[in-house]
């Protein structure tokens, strides 16, 4: 019986989110450029050591770790996701996405993560990104 027990008696239900759970609202959310929905997917507590271009990142808590994302994924300047996918390595988590961040210099940049959830959500982040790579604007036709 759902629920309960052939006993009567009531069993505790679960709803601890699963890796997968996790994994499809992160992509859910950074497609809807919600940083709030990703902060939801992040453990209170929880630790992002990235490897950037130019030097390592390392953020402790939910605040701190939506602050980097909205950095890294510009928010400022605006951003369409082009590729996002979660999975399973084993018992991690993993995310994948891409984004063209907007404005008059667009850029694509890549990230991938390796993540250990736990019962309040991404306790452990480890992040390599590829950094902002410049795109060539489309050519204007001369006149």
């Amino acid at each position: 019986m759902p629920g309960g027990s052939a006993y009567g008696r009531e069993r505790p239900v679960s709803h601890m989110p699963t890796r997968h759970d996790i994994g499809e609202r992160w992509v859910a959310a950074l497609r809807a450029a919600d940083f709030a929905g990703l902060g939801r997917c992040l453990a209170p507590d929880v630790r992002i050591r990235a490897a950037l271009p130019s030097r390592f990142a390392d953020a402790t808590g939910r605040d701190e770790a939506v602050a980097l994302l909205r950095q890294w994924l510009g928010e400022e300047r605006g951003f369409a996701v082009l590729a996002a996918s979660s999975g399973t390595v084993g018992d991690v988590l993993r995310l994948d996405y891409r984004v063209r961040i907007s404005g008059p210099e667009p850029c694509l940049m890549e990230q991938h993560g390796y993540c250990r959830v736990g019962a309040d959500g991404i306790a452990d982040l480890r992040l390599v990104c590829s950094g902002w790579i410049p795109v060539a604007s489309p050519a204007v036709p001369a006149r």
